[in-house]
């Protein structure tokens, strides 16, 4: 089942980090449209984030649990807890005000700003970019010289970090 988050206006400017103005403009001016009403109100959806984001396909957002998203840090939740109530990484809501995160807060947590400044690869394209093998990578992994981010599922992943930390070495 496909479940579709609509935000009101003041919610979507606060994650994209802009003014309700912005995104007036934004609409006004055909960069970023917003669906409409039938009272003319204007509200956007996943599709309009993931534009923002310069995502092709809105699936590839992902939505995290609070539990989930702490495990992916590393980090305990009651950490997380802490930071959003002292704004070092505010969660979204949901209507039930229960917190959820995003790829664009994983973004913020790695020190970008926006997620379509990330590349994320997989460890056989990683490999690949470094002349290494996969099975290297997991070594490397495994004894701390080279250390893969992990999804929630466990798998492993790469960014322009690692590539950074690579070449630096």
């Amino acid at each position: 089942m496909n479940v579709i988050i609509i935000y009101k206006p003041k919610k979507f400017a606060e994650m994209l980090g802009v003014s309700v103005k912005t995104l007036q403009r934004w609409d006004k001016s055909g960069i970023l449209t917003a669906y409409r009403t039938t009272k003319n109100r204007r509200y956007y959806t996943d599709e309009h984030y993931a534009e923002y984001l310069g995502i092709e396909n809105v699936k590839e957002i992902n939505h995290y649990t609070q539990k989930d998203f702490a495990k992916m840090l590393g980090i305990s939740v009651k950490t997380l807890e802490h930071w959003d109530k002292n704004g070092v990484l505010k969660a979204y809501r949901t209507k039930n005000n229960k917190r959820y995160y995003t790829d664009k807060h994983y973004a913020e947590f790695i020190g970008t700003e926006k997620l379509h400044n990330i590349s994320i690869y997989k460890p056989k394209d990683f490999a690949k970019m470094l002349g290494v093998s996969v099975k290297t990578l997991q070594y490397w992994d495994n004894e701390g010289i080279l250390k893969a981010w992990r999804t929630p599922k466990n798998k492993r992943y790469y960014t322009d970090k690692h590539y950074e930390e690579y070449i630096e070495t």
